[in-house]
């Protein structure tokens, strides 16, 4: 039975619905279209690895395997293997590895079928979200399946969002993070973490500094007791040279809460860096370790303290250590190494930490983080030179 172009669309349209009855009739059609079948193999295995009903998805495997060899039949099972296993790990083991690589190695060719279907698309919207936030790998294969997801489906706001997280904090792509970032707000105009993150993109650039003020505040207009939001706008005047709203906004949040974290941290470095009160700001961070003893931030910090100020280098390194086992960063390990090399002469400890450094994903997209200055920068960049003379 011969079918037009435009029939053939459309048999491709009903096997990529998430009707089941269309999907039925779909397959009806695709059977009567035997001559066309290598023309719709895509959607028929789509549909044959991935549909809900068991039953249909095992007679149309049962279709499928007769009319394509047994070695092709089982790489497309392998390839769609990821959707279905993928969940289950929580780290990059060498299984999940090799999982992804087989899917890999078929994607291009179901990509364009994927983009057509927003039910089927959903499955990329998974992988990628765990590839993102659980287990913190392949910032831009998670990129190219949120691309797939909101090819699909234009008004999927969480992709969105989370293709905007990522290019901002992963891939650092702010241009492309902000344009995320409007779009979801288009969908959901009072979404406060998507003002807030705008806000945060924007800090990071002091002739944008009162963008980012008044996004701030619009994350706190929607979200008004979330101090994470307060901390980012008291932050964000005092680069705009405003330490009394700076002043007003913290004590107000240690006012209520003498334990918060980020507030805790925040005055130590303002008492550091901005009033020079190099014993208050090691109180503060005493204070604030005594509440919260495992934070990388106050740790780090503190131990930055020690390096720069007390030029105590073992005390320094003892924090820098803890921070890192409480998380890595390559802002941290840029430091640790300049620390070790050019102050403690640890060469093999130095290597030690260079490695890990080497294997961070967000290091291998931009090797400056951008809250290092230009001398600890230059200072990483000696130390780096002297470790590969070594």
């Amino acid at each position: 039975m011969k079918f037009s172009p435009e029939e053939l669309h459309n048999i491709k349209r009903l096997l990529l619905s998430s009707d089941q009855s269309s999907v039925a009739l779909g397959y009806e059609l695709a059977k009567k279209a035997r001559i066309y079948l290598n023309e719709l193999r895509h959607e028929l295995v789509i549909v044959a690895m991935l549909s809900e009903d068991k039953s249909f998805r095992n007679k149309l495997r049962r279709y499928l395997g007769r009319h394509f060899s047994p070695e092709q039949f089982k790489k497309w099972k392998l390839a769609f293997e990821v959707f279905h296993k993928f969940g289950q790990y929580y780290h990059y083991y060498p299984q999940a590895e090799q999982m992804i690589k087989r899917h890999e190695t078929i994607r291009k060719d179901f990509e364009p079928s994927f983009r057509q279907s927003a039910h089927f698309a959903e499955h990329y919207y998974e992988l990628a979200r765990i590839l993102q936030y659980r287990i913190k790998r392949k910032p831009k294969l998670a990129r190219d399946y949120y691309k797939i997801v909101t090819a699909a489906n234009s008004q999927h706001a969480d992709a969105l969002f989370n293709l905007g997280h990522l290019y901002q904090t992963d891939l650092y792509d702010n241009i492309n993070s902000e344009i995320c970032y409007h779009q979801v707000l288009k969908l959901r105009p009072t979404m406060a973490v998507a003002y807030n993150n705008l806000g945060s993109l924007h800090s990071k650039d002091a002739s944008r500094i009162d963008e980012a003020i008044k996004y701030f505040n619009k994350a706190l207009k929607y979200n008004p007791n979330y101090t994470f939001y307060t901390c980012n706008l008291a932050g964000a005047y005092l680069t705009a040279k405003q330490p009394e709203k700076f002043e007003e906004l913290i004590h107000g949040i240690l006012s209520k809460d003498r334990t918060n974290k980020r507030a805790i941290n925040q005055w130590a470095n303002y008492l550091w860096e901005y009033k020079k009160d190099y014993p208050a700001a090691k109180k503060a961070y005493e204070d604030g370790l005594r509440y919260n003893p495992n934070d990388q931030f106050l740790v780090g910090n503190f131990g930055e303290l020690y390096e720069y100020v007390y030029k105590d280098y073992l005390k320094a390194f003892e924090y820098y250590q803890r921070s890192l086992n409480a998380s890595t960063s390559p802002y941290r390990l840029v430091l640790m190494i300049s620390l070790l090399v050019h102050h403690l002469k640890d060469f093999a400890k130095a290597q030690e930490y260079y490695e890990v450094l080497q294997n961070e994903d967000a290091y291998q997209y931009q090797a400056r983080d951008h809250s290092l200055t230009d001398e600890q920068w230059n200072d990483f960049l000696t130390a780096e030179k002297m470790l590969l003379e070594k």
